[in-house]
């Protein structure tokens, strides 16, 4: 269907569906929201290896541990994902497969492995 088109387009963070009710109003049955574009973040912390990748603003989360240190986060409130912590990031060699580390980012938070990308080159360059 053509929403389906619009999700793929824009990205689950980007666009909601919300179905109303066919009898109330037969026009209105599917209505989008646009919801501004959420930024993602990265901090990298040398002294302990630890790389940050949030979405949005930080908030407290859960974390789902997978190997090679990373946890995938997810927020208390809604239990959507809103980001990853990567424990050991050179320890672990991420930093020689940033492509890698970026598309398992991209998978769990919805958006673009080349946003998750930069946003990591740029912590690890300050």
């Amino acid at each position: 269907m053509w929403w389906r088109l619009l999700h793929k387009l824009f990205g689950a963070n980007y666009v909601r569906i919300q179905y109303g009710s066919r009898r109330r109003d037969p026009m209105a049955f599917a209505r989008f929201h646009t919801a501004s574009p959420v930024g993602v973040t990265a901090d990298y912390d040398r002294k302990s290896d630890v790389l940050y990748v949030t979405l949005g603003k930080s908030r407290p989360a859960e974390s789902e541990s997978h190997p090679r240190g990373i946890l995938l986060r997810f927020g208390f409130d809604d239990g959507l994902p809103c980001g990853v912590t990567v424990i050991g990031y050179k320890h672990n060699e991420w930093s020689r497969n940033i492509v890698a580390l970026s598309k398992l980012m991209a998978d769990h938070l919805s958006v673009s492995p080349r946003k998750i990308s930069a946003a990591i080159k740029s912590a690890i360059e300050e």
